[in-house]
């Protein structure tokens, strides 16, 4: 099994780049938890691209149909090869 924080709102990615969307009322520690899909500005390509899926993860559900995004996920920006996303804290994880 592996431990994978979970992200949020303002959590950087390998490049530089940072998550901008979170859940309204998901806070951890004074900041909203981010979710698959939401967007994250790239400093180094100058676009926004959004949050994608890699690796193993629990079934879990933010509110409205939107899965948590977590530690190691990746960035779909113009970059090659594309950035991972890196949890600022690892107060909430998951185990997968």
């Amino acid at each position: 099994m592996e431990r994978r924080g979970y992200i949020r709102q303002g959590d950087r990615t390998t490049n530089g780049g940072f998550v901008l969307d979170g859940i309204e009322g998901t806070e951890n520690l004074g900041k909203e938890l981010s979710y698959l899909f939401a967007k994250v500005r790239c400093y180094i390509c100058k676009t926004d691209g959004f949050i994608a899926p890699s690796g193993s993860r629990p079934k879990d559900d933010l509110g409205g149909g939107k899965q948590p995004a977590l530690e190691f996920d990746i960035c779909k920006c113009q970059c090659d090869p594309p950035p991972r996303l890196i949890a600022s804290d690892c107060d909430m994880t998951a185990w997968v």
